[in-house]
């Protein structure tokens, strides 16, 4: 049996994939044109490009991950629980923003006609007070298209994280069949901006519904972490060829989730997004159970290449898209394309393992400290049997 510390390694493992992936994806963005053929677009080999559903994969990862001290009896009081999701959070984040605001003042030029829409929204402004504060607070309906902008799945990791104790508190005292409508119920509820538009995004999918809306992803997470125990012995039961139809169609959900929303009639500005973002959730899910149940799954999970990728994921994911528009600022039009994406890699890893060893490790054992103290400690769950 394999130890509860090893099955959230294999969990960073599938993180440090998804953020590979919102790298690959942000790359193919850059250009007018698609950089993969139409064959691949059109083929199961597009989640290489996945990167809204590597977001989405994030949101159903932390809800696991979080609930786990929780559903052990170790969850820490409010205060504690916060300062570490700040130290974790947090506080990397403002080093990266601030980076992000320097490079966006020094070394972008204007616009690069050459290149997409979406790329020359990057670094479209300069910073100013009103900005630096705004992204400073960070709860609020950033404008996070202009430095970094996958701030926005921040905002709603520290919005999420202020009311996720008691989104604990009520899913151990709950029951699956209560959680499930709660969370469509959420979803519904954020949807319903799509129809009024009470309040409009300064930023990709910053209100305070698209909130309500990813608070289901978390709670979803909660729940497989919650349910651990019995879904893998369930899973145990049924037949060999039925246990791997699990990632099968966890795959399929996760790819293609328009096949659904089609069917259903649903515009993806009215409920479409919101009913495809459920879908991607259940497809994640399936990954996460399978990767804590597997013995396959684990061993690939926990190559040393793979969990050196998921230990600076969260690095990575921050600091991908500064080194992919600072390397085409400096270099487009000196250099091929290919090799300021080659480039761009280097400078992401590099700038990302040292962003991990020298900032997100410091800032996590701070917080440790300062929350350091006898917590109430339940017995230790009973392990996890392997397929």
């Amino acid at each position: 049996m394999k130890s509860l510390s090893n099955r959230i390694e294999q969990l960073d493992s599938i993180r440090g994939l998804a953020a590979l992936i919102v790298f690959i994806h942000h790359a193919n963005l850059v250009t007018k044109k698609s950089l993969f053929p139409h064959w691949v677009l059109d083929s199961p080999l597009k989640v290489v490009i996945s990167g809204h559903a590597s977001v989405i994969l994030f949101f159903v990862l932390s809800g696991f991950v979080l609930f786990l001290p929780f559903g052990a009896g170790k969850g820490n009081l409010y205060h504690h629980f916060i300062v570490k999701r700040i130290m974790r959070i947090y506080v990397p984040y403002l080093v990266a923003i601030g980076t992000a605001m320097l490079l966006a003042a020094t070394i972008a030029h204007g616009p690069i006609k050459a290149l997409s829409a979406w790329f020359n929204r990057s670094w479209d402004t300069k910073p100013t007070s009103g900005l630096f504060w705004e992204h400073i607070t960070l709860l609020g309906n950033v404008h996070s298209s202009h430095f970094d902008n996958v701030i926005w799945s921040l905002v709603q990791e520290m919005r999420i994280s202020l009311i996720f104790p008691l989104l604990a508190w009520l899913i151990l005292r709950g029951r699956w069949w209560m959680m499930v409508p709660a969370m469509l119920i959420l979803s519904a509820t954020g949807g319903l901006n799509d129809i009024y538009h009470w309040q409009k995004s300064n930023g990709f999918h910053t209100t305070y519904f698209d909130t309500i809306h990813y608070t289901s992803m978390f709670i979803l997470g909660a729940m497989l972490a919650k349910y651990k125990d019995r879904i893998v012995p369930a899973l145990l039961r049924i037949p060999v060829w039925l246990r791997w139809a699990v990632p099968v169609a966890g795959f399929w959900l996760y790819v293609y989730p328009n096949v659904i929303t089609k069917a259903l009639g649903l515009k993806p500005a009215v409920y479409g997004q919101i009913v495809q973002d459920l879908i991607i959730s259940a497809g994640a899910g399936a990954f996460i159970v399978f990767a804590i149940a597997s013995v396959a799954a684990a061993k690939v999970l926990q190559l040393r290449p793979l969990t050196f990728l998921g230990k600076i994921s969260y690095s990575l994911y921050l600091y991908h898209l500064l080194a992919l528009v600072g390397m085409l600022h400096l270099f487009y039009g000196k250099l091929p394309i290919w090799q300021i994406y080659s480039l761009a890699f280097v400078v992401a890893m590099v700038v990302s393992t040292l962003s991990y060893y020298f900032i997100e490790k410091p800032a996590i054992r701070l917080g440790k400290y300062w929350t350091r103290g006898k917590a109430h400690i339940a017995p230790e769950s009973s392990s996890i049997p392997r397929l």
